[in-house]
């Protein structure tokens, strides 16, 4: 079994353990469903929506990651995120990324697709890192402290260079802070959040002045995609790396759809991710279009899908 099949078949063991019945899982795995049930329950009741803890945990593929609980438990408890969007995502990078290869993890938080991308890409390969959060970054920086293929890039990346504001969300919510201001009052917080000055940069900046070229874009930035990819315009034409960006089919929708149109300005096609890991062409126009295509599926949880952005037919 090569490398690439082992850790499908250990993502595939961790997500189809969650994925069980209850009942059926208590009989099959008791010690371990008890564990994460009772965990789950304490995160919540004792620390709530205001207090953290941080704890260490050992990914599907191996690594070691400290996490804040609770807004982080599903990575905590089960070594991946849950949500079947990020599920496939992982997935895609799993069948895409390759040893010696360039990955850009943009919107890092506390590292785990940072982590995963060290993990394929190897030692002859480089992740870069970009997250400009200050309470996210410290745990970013303890997380792939020991990958020295890893570069970390304290800043946010946009339009423009130059100092913007940053709204940094509280308690549970920290996953949820962003450049956009518009973001954090639709997370309901807006009034608890704490704004900073952070340093901005632009992908075309940053590659072609450092002479840094991926070949994936990871990119997961609370509603600033769009401003992200204007900044790259030069890089998108001329060097085309695929692009895999969230995508909300609900609140922020407008803000997908905007990123969405940039892309295709720029000569990109859409494609969805399957079970997989494989990609077919997105037939809707519109994100909203198409969240109503998946919207019904209860596996993805929050009204997102990753959507994979390619110059060629996949």
């Amino acid at each position: 079994m090569n490398r690439t099949d082992r850790l499908l078949d250990e993502l595939d063991s961790a997500y189809d353990r969650h994925r069980l019945p209850r009942f059926k899982r208590l009989l099959k795995y008791p010690f371990s469903t008890l564990w994460r049930s009772t965990a789950w329950h304490l995160a919540n009741h004792v620390l709530g929506q205001k207090h953290q803890a941080l704890f260490s945990t050992t990914l599907f593929f191996g690594a070691e990651l400290k996490v804040p609980v609770p807004p982080c438990q599903e990575l905590w408890l089960y070594g991946l995120y849950l949500d079947k969007a990020e599920v496939n995502l992982t997935r895609f990078l799993l069948l895409n990324l390759d040893k010696g290869d360039t990955f850009f993890d943009v919107g890092a938080n506390v590292g785990f697709y940072s982590l995963l991308g060290a993990e394929l890409v190897g030692r002859e390969g480089e992740v870069y890192s970009f997250e400009p959060c200050p309470t996210a970054f410290p745990l970013l920086q303890a997380n792939v402290d020991a990958q020295s293929q890893v570069e970390l890039v304290r800043k946010a990346l946009g339009a423009a260079e130059g100092d913007i504001e940053f709204f940094v969300a509280p308690g549970v919510h920290m996953v949820s802070s962003s450049t956009s201001r518009e973001h954090i009052k639709e997370t309901g917080v807006a009034d608890q959040s704490q704004s900073v000055p952070v340093e901005c940069s632009t992908l075309d900046a940053f590659s072609f002045s450092n002479n840094i070229f991926p070949k994936i874009i990871k990119l997961d930035v609370e509603g600033t995609e769009a401003e992200v990819l204007k900044g790259g315009e030069r890089l998108l034409t001329e060097r085309s790396p695929i692009i895999t960006m969230e995508a909300s089919f609900t609140k922020s929708s407008d803000k997908s759809e905007e990123a969405l149109q940039v892309l295709r300005h720029y000569g990109y096609s859409p494609f969805v991710i399957g079970e997989t890991g494989n990609v077919t062409p997105m037939c809707a126009n519109t994100i909203v279009e198409f969240g109503k295509t998946i919207c019904q599926d209860p596996l993805f949880v929050h009204g997102l899908d990753n959507i994979v952005f390619r110059k060629d037919a996949g």
